[in-house]
């Protein structure tokens, strides 16, 4: 049987219906949900169907199986392709990144380093071939599946940044980064670095290393994030209302000297005009006067338990394709009521970079 070209798809039979082979750039897929469900990077799937259509011996050489007599039990490995690389090694254990606290006017931000609160995806270079999601106490970090040319000169140690397109295109760089396809759409990002994960040496020596890597070892697809020093409370507001006024979220503070924490850090501030959190989806409120027969608010579920309803910040599209029920949102408000619901909270979009 001759095997799939480039771009062809073959449909066949399974026991539960008919199903899709396609091969798309070397990448093989099958609609099958055993296939669709399995926990690893779309280049190192695959299934029976797509054993018994190109042969065995072929399909498990694909994904990187040894099916030698002495190696049945080998698992699978990640596969290099000439196009696309997921996560060289595994990491050990769980990265846990630092988070920032929100920024108390009684902390004097003068001698702090300022730099802009940037919408992109978080993610971890582990300094030995893998790019990796955020991840957390409860979930594990998720390799991404990223073009060879994209990583090129990529330093030998870890490194903390966001993949960004640009404000207000954070939808847009969530759509590339999850496609698991290593997809050409990766080389219009950039990897914005602001940190250089060392838990021994301050942030400005820290910062200094990578500077001293990219000088001898120049990528386009590396950006450090630029950092000002901030000359007071007066300062801090200017710069603040520059920010936004250019479509910008807000600023981050970093204490000069401070370590690199595993946690939510004290040497690390966001400073927002409006706090924003995540809820889950519960329910929908139904809407009136202009809005009967569309979405009213929102039912949410804050991570303690406490529920409110959101019901601002949706364009008319919004409304008539609410977020699902389930799904994870984000929304700004003006801090906490005496019951610890969100004072006045404005929708800003929908979450699917974490869970």
């Amino acid at each position: 049987m001759p095997d799939l070209q480039n771009g062809e798809s073959v449909q066949v039979q399974g026991n539960s219906g008919i199903y899709t082979l396609r091969n798309e750039g070397g990448i093989y897929s099958c609609t099958c949900p055993a296939w669709l469900h399995q926990h690893a990077p779309t280049n190192v799937r695959t299934c029976k169907h797509l054993k018994a259509y190109r042969g065995e011996a072929v399909e498990l050489s694909r994904v990187g199986i040894d099916n030698s007599p002495s190696r049945k039990e080998t698992k699978s490995k990640s596969k290099r392709t000439s196009k696309t690389v997921a996560a060289a090694l595994p990491i050990t254990g769980k990265w846990i990144p630092m988070l920032a606290q929100i920024w108390n006017k009684k902390t004097d931000p003068t001698n702090w380093l300022m730099s802009e609160k940037l919408d992109g995806v978080r993610a971890y270079w582990d300094g030995r071939g893998g790019l990796w999601t955020r991840g957390n106490a409860n979930r594990s970090n998720k390799p991404f599946v990223v073009p060879k040319a994209f990583l090129a000169n990529f330093p030998p140690f870890p490194i903390d940044g966001e993949l960004w397109l640009g404000r207000g295109l954070f939808q847009k760089t969530v759509s590339i980064v999850r496609r698991m396809d290593g997809n050409d759409k990766w080389m219009q990002l950039k990897y914005m670095v602001f940190d250089v994960v060392d838990e021994t040496s301050g942030y400005e020596e820290r910062m200094n290393r990578l500077s001293e890597w990219l000088q001898e070892h120049p990528t386009p697809f590396i950006e450090q994030v630029q950092q000002r020093i901030c000359q007071g409370m007066e300062d801090l507001h200017e710069y603040l209302d520059a920010i936004i006024a250019k479509g910008g979220e807000g600023i981050m503070l970093r204490k000069p000297n401070g370590l690199y924490e595993h946690r939510r850090s004290p040497n690390l501030l966001k400073v927002k005009p409006m706090d924003d959190d995540e809820a889950r989806v519960i329910g929908y409120q139904p809407g009136e006067g202009k809005y009967v027969g569309m979405l009213g608010a929102l039912e949410c579920e804050m991570p303690d338990g406490k529920q409110f309803n959101l019901g601002t910040g949706f364009s008319d599209a919004e409304r008539d394709n609410p977020p699902p029920i389930g799904c994870l949102v984000t929304y700004k408000h003006q801090g906490f009521t005496d019951d610890g619901k969100p004072r006045c909270p404005v929708f800003l979009r929908i979450r699917t970079d974490i869970d």
